[in-house]
C-alpha cells in the first residue's frame, strides 16, 4: 500500500508528500486500517494530533476500501469522525472510460485486430521486425491508441504486447 500525505505548514501551499511503501499482510479491511495507522504513527502522527488534524482519506474504489459495513473508509471514519474520504477521482474515470471502451463496438472490433496482429508478429523474430518497420512509420499515432487501451489498468493486457513489439 503506497501512503501519501498533502499537507499545508503555516497556511502554505498544500504540497503531496510520499510517506511510505507498506507491505500488506493480508487484504482484510482490519489489517490494512492497522497497517495504515501503524505506519502513521511510525512517522509521528500521534493518535491525539490524527483526531483533531486528519481531514481526508483518499482510495481505490476496491471493495476493502468502500466497503458501507467495515471497509477501511467506514472503519476510519468511525475512530476520526472529522475525516472525509473521497473515492479517487483518477480512479472514477478510468471506471468510466473503461465502461464506455466496453459499449463501442468498433472499439471492440478494433481490439481484437490489434490481439490478432500480437499474435501473428510475436511468434517470431523476422515477423516481429517486419511489423516494426511497418509501425515506425505510424508510430506516434499507434502509441496514442495504446495509451488509450491501457488507461484502464489491467483491462487491456495485450496492449502492453503490442507497444514491446514497437
Amino acid at each position: 500500500m503506497v501512503v501519501n500525505l498533502k499537507a499545508s505548514v503555516d497556511g502554505a501551499t498544500p504540497a503531496f508528500l510520499f510517506l511510505e511503501l507498506v507491505e500488506l499482510e493480508s487484504q482484510r479491511a482490519k489489517d490494512i486500517e492497522e497497517a495504515l495507522l501503524n505506519c502513521l504513527d511510525t512517522a509521528g502522527f500521534t493518535e491525539e494530533w490524527l483526531q483533531k488534524n486528519w481531514v481526508s482519506f483518499v482510495f481505490d474504489g476496491a471493495s476493502v476500501m468502500l466497503g458501507k459495513n467495515s471497509g477501511v473508509a467506514t472503519r476510519l471514519t468511525a475512530r476520526y469522525p472529522n475525516l472525509n474520504t473521497w473515492h479517487c477521482m483518477n480512479h472514477h474515470l478510468e471506471l468510466a472510460v473503461s465502461d464506455a471502451v466496453d459499449e463501442v463496438q468498433a472499439f471492440n472490433h478494433f481490439k481484437v485486430f490489434l490481439e490478432k496482429i500480437h499474435n501473428l508478429y510475436s511468434q517470431s523474430n523476422t515477423n516481429s521486425r517486419e511489423l516494426l518497420e511497418a509501425v515506425q512509420e505510424v508510430v506516434s499515432q499507434v502509441l496514442k491508441i495504446a495509451r488509450v487501451l491501457s488507461m484502464g489498468g489491467q483491462q487491456f493486457p495485450f496492449c502492453k504486447g503490442c507497444v514491446d513489439i514497437i
